[in-house]
């Protein structure tokens, strides 16, 4: 980590990024600048068709993963970097009572309609069978052990014929 490469030489900065999305732009770049296909990239990193397009497209459909950043990295002869601001004039112990550390943070809050959970499926099943009269409980039971007790007679079987 002395900022020499083995053969002697400084490596060349490519860019300076402060956010993932500066990252991603200036991966991308560096790809238009080389000249290196969306396909060659994919193919080089051993990814799946289209994958790098879905990272790296100023709109992109997904973020890199340690397993993605690490392969398509590896594939450019890329590498990540980390050095203090030259303008950084914070010591550590004015970073200890500064607030907040940068890796404390709170978790997302759940959204109520996507992420129900087990409670709330329990909740509404016996809301559903308050609502029963006596015989639909009993007929809903009888297809739950059914269910529950005696095979599948159709498990292993086609439903189509050859």
């Amino acid at each position: 980590m002395s900022g020499v490469d083995n053969d002697g030489t400084a490596p060349r900065q490519i860019a300076v990024c402060h956010t993932y999305e500066q990252l991603r732009d200036a991966i991308a770049a560096f790809c238009s600048h080389h000249r290196v296909t969306r396909q060659a990239l994919d193919r080089r990193a051993g990814l799946a068709d289209g994958h790098s397009s879905k990272l790296l497209s100023p709109k992109a459909a997904m973020k890199f993963g340690p397993v993605s950043l690490r392969w398509i990295l590896a594939a450019l002869d890329l590498e990540i970097v980390l050095q203090v601001r030259p303008d950084a004039a914070m010591n550590t112990e004015q970073q200890n009572h500064a607030g907040v550390n940068a890796g404390e943070r709170k978790p997302a809050r759940q959204d109520w309609r996507r992420n129900r959970g087990t409670r709330w499926g329990q909740r509404m099943r016996a809301r559903q069978l308050l609502q029963m009269t006596a015989e639909q409980r009993s007929a809903s039971a009888r297809r739950a052990a059914a269910v529950r007790w005696h095979p599948n007679p159709f498990a292993g079987t086609a439903l189509t014929e050859d």
